[in-house]
């Protein structure tokens, strides 16, 4: 599978979601990848971007922002 677009959590059961990001950017480079959180840190925001993060939406935030934070991201701008 190739998705144009992966919605991932930071923290997944059993699972990392930067690594996660970081191996789908190696697997799949033309896939984006968008996280979808409720974690606020800044240094894992920063760390979420620097594994190939398209954008970082707080999920209470989801029902205003994500439509629009999914269409950049597949424009290929940064949210």
């Amino acid at each position: 599978m190739r998705p144009d677009l992966v919605l991932l959590d930071v923290g997944l059961p059993h699972l990392n979601g930067i690594h996660v990001a970081r191996e789908i950017g190696r697997i799949s480079p033309e896939t984006k990848v968008m996280f979808l959180t409720e974690n606020r840190d800044d240094d894992l925001i920063e760390e979420a971007f620097r594994a190939g993060g398209s954008g970082y939406i707080i999920k209470s935030n989801a029902a205003k922002e994500l439509v629009s934070a999914v269409k950049a991201a597949l424009k290929a701008r940064i949210v």
